[in-house]
């Protein structure tokens, strides 16, 4: 299964339930309450996650993709820069740096080239990893 296919469906059923905590948080490219999107690794792979809901009786579930390394390097850079220009911690807003820097940062991201990763394939769904049921 695509991601584009389970951003369209919302259907998990045909997928396996992965184990949260054999992940680990690389990066987050969004964040709302919680992480959104961005990077996670097991055993040195990286893996594009992606939140597909977030269910009243439980923790918020995401899509677990693979992608390719071209854009893991993307998602990295980015996120560097993020903490070069922005905030240095991200669970620590109180560490922004000042706007000028941030402007120099979302200038950027802005004028970018989206990650292309629609067709990237889903090898799964877990529940957020201080949410695991």
């Amino acid at each position: 299964m695509r991601l584009k296919d389970v951003r369209h469906t919302r259907d998990l059923s045909s997928l396996p339930q992965l184990d949260g905590k054999a992940f680990t948080l690389v990066t987050i490219q969004d964040y709302y309450d919680g992480p959104l999107t961005g990077l996670v690794q097991q055993h040195n792979q990286h893996y594009w996650y992606e939140i597909i809901d977030s269910p009243l009786d439980g923790g918020s579930r995401y899509v677990i993709a693979q992608i390719d390394e071209e854009a893991v390097q993307d998602e990295l850079y980015w996120d560097h820069l993020f903490s070069a220009l922005v905030c240095d911690d991200r669970f620590r807003p109180s560490r922004n740096h000042p706007p000028e820097r941030q402007a120099m940062f979302y200038d950027a991201y802005r004028k970018r080239t989206p990650l292309d990763i629609e067709n990237a394939g889903v090898i799964g769904w877990m529940y957020m990893w201080a949410a695991e049921s």
